[in-house]
């Protein structure tokens, strides 16, 4: 048999949904472990950051991230995995975009108000009279100093940090993306086969609403933004067509169109935006002005007019950048300038 493949499965600040996305794979975890040995890996085997640091440079055919950097240790991680691996992969969409961690940096005053929002009194779930807040540093009345990673002041992707050669999209990954991927380094290193080009991302260029098999008006016109639960959904229709926000329009494709076609749910963007497009979510509010018949009379229309439309929305920043604000244009609060 073939030389097997190593992989490091890694995790920064993440949910692990991407792990139990590889676990999903089912009869094709056998497929991969014939092909692969998992080296490294803080959740499927018991290895410890002096076991990475001991392997040599570019041992590790493929190091697998899902995540996006957080803190201190996110960062050391990627940097020695950068190190001892031939390809980085940014698995999932926390790591290739932010994900939905970076909707932190949207906080005015930063980590400093999360930190207050979290600890101290701005919440009425929160008991914590003393204002204790986690420390870098503690020494224990036996003496022993116990450390905690400090978190960065923004949460960024992982290509913020390193050098990263491939993204695998979606939250998490779909199986037949971890497929592909895997699939093609294999072949690679066994056969010689090219890999992708060195930037890929792992997905369609096509748009999801190409790959959604609900039927599309030739014109949209609507008047009203409804949340799914506001209205009985049809399963046939499009969801804008029915006033229900959906993203598929301004989301890469790759996904099989699994909440829309399966879930009855609309395109949350998980995938990110094609490679025709520089920020999903502002190419999302361009799509949404034009259904809502508005393009040839906003400049006419009066600020309460406006504030009602937008009204509609509860949560714009995480609804049309729910994923990718990390890596938005703009990707973090505005302080107002001073006058």
């Amino acid at each position: 048999m073939s030389e097997k493949i190593r992989l490091a499965i890694a995790t920064a600040a993440t949910c692990d949904g991407c792990d139990m996305a590889i676990i999903d794979i089912d009869g094709m975890l056998l497929d991969l472990f014939d092909i692969a040995d998992i080296v490294f890996s803080q959740t499927y085997v018991d290895t410890k950051y002096e076991d990475l640091e001991k392997m040599p440079d570019g041992y590790i055919t493929a190091s697998l991230v899902h995540g996006s950097m957080r803190d201190e240790e996110n960062v050391h991680l990627a940097k020695l995995l950068r190190k001892k691996s031939k390809l980085m992969v940014a698995f999932g969409a926390c790591s290739a975009f932010g994900g939905i961690p970076s909707l932190a940096n949207s906080v005015k005053g930063g980590m400093g108000k999360i930190w207050q929002t979290v600890y101290g009194k701005d919440t009425a779930s929160t008991v914590n009279p003393e204002g204790t807040t986690p420390q870098h540093k503690w020494k224990t009345p036996l003496g022993r100093t116990l450390t905690l990673p400090e978190a960065e002041q923004k949460i960024v992707p992982m290509d913020k940090i390193i050098d990263v050669d491939y993204y695998l999209p979606g939250c998490p990954p779909a199986v037949s993306t971890i497929k592909t991927f895997v699939g093609a380094v294999h072949s690679h290193v066994t056969k010689g086969t090219p890999l992708p080009p060195k930037g890929a991302i792992i997905a369609s260029e096509k748009t999801l609403c190409e790959e959604c098999p609900r039927v599309k008006p030739e014109k949209y016109n609507i008047k009203k933004i409804n949340r799914p639960y506001e209205i009985e959904l049809d399963p046939e229709k499009c969801f804008l067509e029915q006033g229900v926000i959906c993203l598929g329009v301004a989301t890469r494709a790759g996904c099989g169109a699994q909440c829309t076609k399966v879930g009855n749910m609309p395109c949350r963007g998980c995938y990110g935006p094609t490679g025709l497009v520089l920020d999903q979510g502002a190419s999302m509010l361009s799509a949404l002005g034009s259904i809502l018949d508005m393009t040839d009379h906003e400049l006419d229309m009066t600020d309460d007019e406006l504030e009602k439309i937008v009204a509609q929305v509860p949560d714009p920043l995480g609804t049309f950048y729910r994923y990718t604000f990390g890596n938005a244009i703009i990707n973090e609060a505005v302080e107002d300038a001073e006058e």
